[in-house]
């Protein structure tokens, strides 16, 4: 069953790390995503949940969201392609090195021997 909080207690349960996968506010379904420009919560139609939220006055804080699934998933700090990317280029920094070292080494034995 879906459960309802307000606005104020899923900004708390992201605050500690608690991210539900999906929930409805004003008739849109936000589902958690990481994108292009960012992660966050995004419909279908790239319409971001902070955008909705974000007026003049925060009465709306006090508004109610429908949890659509009540497991919540606690992201990872290295889970994004930025991170692995940063991940996969200090591997491949350490084998260039490696590649360099026995390349050098290589050449030192060829001169030597001349």
């Amino acid at each position: 069953m879906n459960k309802k909080i307000k606005i104020i207690e899923l900004l708390l349960k992201i605050a500690h790390g608690e991210y539900p996968k999906r929930f409805k506010y004003n008739n849109k379904i936000y589902e958690y995503k990481r994108t292009i420009n960012g992660t966050g919560y995004v419909t279908e139609n790239d319409d971001w949940f902070n955008s909705d939220i974000y007026i003049d006055d925060w009465d709306n804080l006090n508004e109610y969201v429908e949890i659509l699934e009540d497991n919540t998933e606690e992201i990872e700090e290295k889970s994004n392609f930025e991170d692995m990317g940063y991940e996969i280029a200090q591997a491949y920094f350490e084998f260039y090195k490696g590649i360099a070292k026995a390349l050098t080494e290589k050449r030192k034995e060829s001169e030597d021997k001349q």
